[in-house]
């Protein structure tokens, strides 16, 4: 079953927008679905552990102004503002910047792909202000398991691959995450 927020019948190819599938084997256990924007989700789970929210986000492009950015990200804090602080949380999707190699206070690991933009340090705000930690960044992978887009010049003697998308969770759970890695299919 697919959760989607974006376009309308206008747009039969849904173009714009943001989803989360979910295996027929827990469809069951989905509590609620929050569609807040085209760029903002929430999906509820009911598991043996108690509420897991799932936010799914995608993030505005490097074109948009600063004012869709913090539009945005304040979407995103109102969604997070609806969570109890025990229940699990997982924010998660195409964040359109890029955090770079290395540990950055408690939020991010060493193991980051590429150099930091303007983007990427709003983003790293982002999970300071939520007690966050990107998963993502934990863990030592091969390149191929980091980068999440490819540029459409992208050969064999151009290579231009970043890490765009990023798994957050509260600090908390942190020693709960085994492994986070991309299954790039770009």
């Amino acid at each position: 079953m697919m959760y989607f927020s974006g376009s309308d019948e206008s747009d039969p190819y849904h173009r714009h927008g943001t989803a989360i599938i979910v295996d027929n084997t827990i469809k069951n256990c989905v509590i609620s679905f929050t569609p807040l924007s085209n760029r903002v989700i929430l999906l509820q789970l009911k598991t043996q552990i108690g509420k897991a929210n799932i936010i799914q986000l995608y993030a505005p492009t490097a074109d948009k102004d600063d004012n869709e950015l913090e539009s945005f990200y304040r979407e995103v804090d109102t969604l997070l503002k609806q969570v109890k602080k025990h229940e699990l949380c997982i924010v998660m999707g195409d964040m359109n910047a890029k955090i770079g190699k290395g540990r950055f206070e408690d939020v991010v690991g060493e193991y980051g792909l590429g150099e930091r933009n303007d983007r990427g340090d709003r983003l790293l705000q982002f999970p300071q202000e939520n007690e966050l930690v990107i998963t993502n960044t934990l863990f030592k992978l091969p390149e191929r398991r980091l980068y999440t887009w490819k540029s459409p010049q992208d050969s064999g003697d151009h290579v231009i691959r970043n890490q765009i998308d990023y798994i957050m969770i509260k600090k908390r759970y942190r020693n709960s995450i085994l492994a986070a890695k991309n299954i790039s299919r770009c």
